[in-house]
């Protein structure tokens, strides 16, 4: 009687034992699959999939942009200091109304930070006109790649720079798509006409880009 009650003790421990190691072995795996998957570039909720992304970055999904402008950082020769990735762009808006928002849609951002700025003038004296940061907290935050860069209620008069805005970028991302809304609501038209690189232009000092 006391050997059977031995055995179903053991039988017990090890049943445990066995349980505990396979608990133990799912939890380790999970674990190194969190890692994995924190070292995938960050991205917005929807672009993003579960360790898979560590390897191949953002995903598509229905109804988001698909194409995109792949920047790239280049260095001055001289300073070594980064060059920003600038998309030159002619706007314009229904009747020529006042810029009240301008949204960009991007992905795949390996920095800790990216900043972006808004500029009037596309080659000689680029002139600032206002920057926006996004954190890759901030990315990874964001469910469908949208951000407002930009947002001013008296609007943004693009008449009195003949057309001319510059979109620039500190680091290397995937630049989806851009929209800007003019002060009533309405869309307005964008037309890529070039990309160059440049310095960041301030408020005190205006910047020459090719």
């Amino acid at each position: 009687m006391r050997k059977r009650i031995r055995a179903k003790k053991n039988n017990k421990r090890t049943l445990i034992l066995v349980l505990s190691i396979f608990l133990a072995l799912i939890a380790f795996v999970t674990a190194g699959l969190f890692v994995i998957d924190s070292t995938a570039p960050a991205n917005p909720k929807d672009y993003h999939r579960f360790v898979t992304s560590a390897f191949n970055g953002s995903y598509d999904k229905a109804g988001n942009p698909k194409t995109y402008f792949q920047t790239d950082i280049k260095k001055d020769i001289e300073s070594g200091e980064n060059y920003y990735t600038c998309v030159n762009l002619s706007v314009t808006t229904t009747n020529a109304r006042s810029i009240k928002e301008v949204w960009i849609n991007i992905s795949d951002l390996y920095e800790q930070e990216l900043d972006v700025f808004l500029a009037k003038g596309t080659k000689g004296n680029t002139t600032f006109l206002h920057d926006y940061k996004i954190t890759r907290k901030a990315m990874k935050s964001n469910q469908d790649g949208w951000f407002k860069i930009y947002s001013s209620e008296q609007g943004l008069d693009w008449t009195s720079f003949y057309k001319e805005l510059k979109i620039g970028f500190s680091a290397s991302i995937k630049f989806r798509e851009m929209v800007i809304v003019d002060v009533q609501g309405k869309l307005g038209s964008i037309t890529v006409e070039s990309c160059s690189y440049g310095k960041k232009p301030t408020a005190d000092k205006r910047e020459n880009h090719s």
